[in-house]
């Protein structure tokens, strides 16, 4: 997958400056990965973007896509709540890393948008928000072969002239960090988005609630108290 997903990559941030058509059949997000019986630590990525204090005592990283429906769904039904409640009481550190899924160019050039500009994270975050909010409008102008258009379109509410948009598209650093969290995506257990990744365990797909997210991050929590209590 890390050698389709690196090709792909260079492919798309050449074909994002040209028209950002969609593919034939867009794929939908598949299954998140089921938990691994020896889960792997956190990793830090030069690409990480990340909410959060850095004392917190529980780390979540999420993979995702732009391109994803449920992923969607997620950040608007779940994470705001997640984070109002974990992430901005200091409990927890979230990761945000990119994992592109069909269709791969508007994924990328997504991403490419949320970091124009050398964003910070908290910038980052706002502008997933926006463009997972314009999905919909972006799938269906692709299928009139108008999708670098409508990320033009949306660019300004996130801060980014067009101009500033298509040079971000080109942006060679793209390939070797996507790559990357791909390639720490499939160490981690992931086979699909979003998947979560709470205190090195991935969650099932089926708990990406928010009572599921919260239950997990509790346990997490829980399991740090008894660890500090054993010092």
């Amino acid at each position: 997958m890390k050698g389709a997903l690196t090709a792909l990559a260079s492919a798309a941030l050449a074909l994002a400056a040209l028209t950002l058509a969609a593919p034939a059949a867009p794929a939908l997000a598949a299954e998140a990965a089921t938990k691994a019986s020896k889960p792997p630590a956190v990793t830090r990525l030069a690409g990480d973007m990340t909410i959060g204090a850095k004392t917190a005592r529980v780390e979540v990283v999420e993979y995702a896509s732009l391109s994803c429906p449920h992923c969607r769904e997620f950040h608007r039904d779940v994470l705001k709540d997640i984070r109002a409640k974990y992430v901005d009481s200091g409990k927890v550190r979230w990761t945000f890393r990119e994992f592109p899924t069909d269709p791969v160019v508007m994924a990328i050039a997504g991403f490419q948008l949320a970091r124009c500009k050398n964003a910070d994270a908290a910038t980052y975050f706002d502008r997933l928000d926006k463009v997972f909010e314009a999905q919909p409008d972006i799938f269906a102008a692709m299928e009139e072969g108008r999708g670098r258009l409508k990320f033009e379109e949306i660019a300004p509410g996130m801060g980014v002239t067009p101009e500033e948009f298509r040079v971000c598209l080109m942006d060679e650093a793209a390939s070797p960090r996507i790559e990357a969290a791909v390639t720490q995506g499939e160490k981690d257990g992931v086979t699909g988005t979003p998947t979560l990744v709470i205190a090195g365990k991935p969650v099932p797909f089926e708990d990406n609630t928010i009572d599921g997210v919260s239950r997990h991050i509790e346990a997490a929590l829980a399991a740090t108290a008894r660890a500090r209590q054993r010092r």
